[in-house]
């Protein structure tokens, strides 16, 4: 990614992050980023921020610009964990057992492909995808990741999109996909319908066939008397 779009997206992540009233108090210290297990909380001021946040990206360099650029640079008060396929497998569970259960860990950064299934990060109610997928699913499984069973807030999506980028054209292949599944769905529910429609019609017919005598099972009756 060209230095201009990765000054961008570090502007634009800083702007959602604070109006998400993180990072923008004073820390003491430089670096409190949790990118292993969380062993202490930071009680300096007793305040955590009011939402929590989960930032997917597609590679994990562009975790490491996050994280390096943007986080340690500019936002040291913020306090993350991090979540990629370098993350020991072993570790994984607690990671998300700690963020989860701990208020004070505002920011998870993950990469689609190791958060995207078979989590759950209800402790967080904001969603920003830096980088996007062509497969509109995998997205979509990400964001789940923050819709599940026991979240008991309003959960916010934000996609971030530099114009005349990969991103523009892939966001605009998925909202074709998109699309094109919708109208799949829908056909295939219309030709079930109709389908159905179709042989209740039938079973209709031979019903008051029946009723009315003139049906085979009228005829074999009055054939055997």
């Amino acid at each position: 990614m060209a230095l201009s779009d990765g000054v961008c997206i570090e502007l634009v992540n800083s702007q959602l992050l604070n109006d998400c009233g993180i990072g923008t108090g004073s820390s003491t210290t430089a670096d409190i980023g949790k990118s292993e297990l969380v062993d202490t909380e930071d009680e300096s001021n007793g305040m955590f921020s009011q939402h929590r946040v989960l930032i997917f990206c597609q590679m994990k360099q562009m975790l490491d610009i996050i994280e390096t650029d943007l986080f340690k640079q500019h936002m040291p008060s913020v306090t993350y964990m991090r979540l990629d396929g370098a993350t020991d497998a072993k570790k994984r569970h607690a990671i998300v057992q700690t963020f989860n259960s701990d208020p004070s860990i505002d920011c998870l950064l993950l990469t689609t492909h190791v958060g995207g299934l078979g989590l759950t990060l209800t402790g967080a109610d904001t969603v920003i995808f830096v980088e996007h997928d062509w497969n509109p699913m995998k997205d979509l499984q990400a964001m789940d990741r923050a819709h599940r069973i026991g979240q008991k807030k309003v959960v916010n999506v934000y996609r971030l999109i530099t114009k005349g980028t990969l991103e523009e054209k892939i966001m605009g292949f998925v909202s074709f996909l998109t699309f094109l599944a919708g109208i799949t769905s829908l056909l295939s529910q219309s030709a079930t319908l109709q389908i159905e429609h179709r042989q209740f019609s039938g079973h209709a017919a031979k019903l008051r066939s029946v009723f009315n005598g003139h049906g085979p099972c009228t005829r074999s009756l009055q054939a055997y008397q």
